[in-house]
C-alpha cells in the first residue's frame, strides 16, 4: 500500500465504499492501482475496507486513525486521503454496519392451516381416531441486511413448514406467550 498515491487512495476509498464490503469490481480498481500485481490490489482493498469499517465500528477519532495508519507505514499524503474519506463517510459506514448487525434472518410472514386427519395407514393408531394437525408456514428472509435496490445482491425468501399435533401447538403457543411476557417485563 505504500506505493499508492493520495489521488489513487481517494479513488480506491470511493470504490471500496461503493462495494459496501460485499463484492468489489476489481476491473475498476485496477485502473487506480497501476504498478501493483493482483494480490497487492486485493490486499490493499481488504486493508482499506478493514480500516474504514473498524474505525467506524469503534467510532475512532480521525486524528487517532491518521496516527495509527502512519505508524503502519502508509505515506502521509495517502494516510490523509484515507482519513479524509473516513471523516466524510463515517456516518454512512456506521449506518451500513448497523443495518447488518445481528441480522441473521428476518421473519416476513407466518401462515397456518389446520387439518383434520380422519384415517391413517399406521397400524398402531386406532383407525377411527380423529387427529388434528396444525401446519405453520414461515416465510424467512435469510439476508435482510442486503440492499433491496440491487436484486442481484438480494436473496430469495425461504419457506419453512412445520407440522405438529394440536396438543404440541398448544404447548408451543403457551411457551411463546410466556417468553413474550418475560421479554416485555425486561423492557420495563
Amino acid at each position: 500500500m505504500s506505493k499508492i498515491t493520495a489521488m489513487r487512495m481517494k479513488m480506491l476509498c470511493k470504490q471500496v465504499k461503493a462495494s459496501d464490503g460485499i463484492t468489489t469490481d476489481y476491473s475498476k480498481v485496477r485502473g487506480h492501482t497501476k504498478g501493483l500485481d493482483g494480490s497487492e490490489v486485493k490486499g490493499s482493498v481488504a486493508a482499506i475496507h478493514f480500516f474504514l469499517t473498524s474505525s467506524a465500528k469503534y467510532n475512532l477519532d480521525s486524528e487517532i486513525l491518521l496516527a495509527e495508519i502512519q505508524q503502519l507505514g502508509l505515506p502521509k499524503d495517502a494516510s490523509e486521503a484515507l482519513v479524509q474519506h473516513y471523516s466524510d463517510s463515517k456516518q454512512e459506514i456506521q449506518q451500513s454496519l448497523e443495518r447488518a448487525r445481528f441480522r441473521k434472518s428476518k421473519l416476513n410472514d407466518v401462515s397456518w392451516r389446520v387439518d383434520h386427519v380422519v384415517a391413517c395407514s399406521d397400524s398402531e393408531k386406532n383407525k377411527n381416531e380423529l387427529e388434528t394437525q396444525v401446519q405453520l408456514i414461515l416465510n424467512m428472509d435469510p439476508n435482510p441486511h442486503l440492499s433491496v435496490d440491487d436484486p442481484a445482491k438480494c436473496s430469495k425468501n425461504t419457506h419453512f413448514a412445520v407440522e405438529m399435533t394440536c396438543e404440541k401447538f398448544e404447548i408451543l403457543y403457551q411457551e411463546l406467550s410466556e417468553a413474550k411476557r418475560l421479554m416485555s417485563n425486561l423492557k420495563n
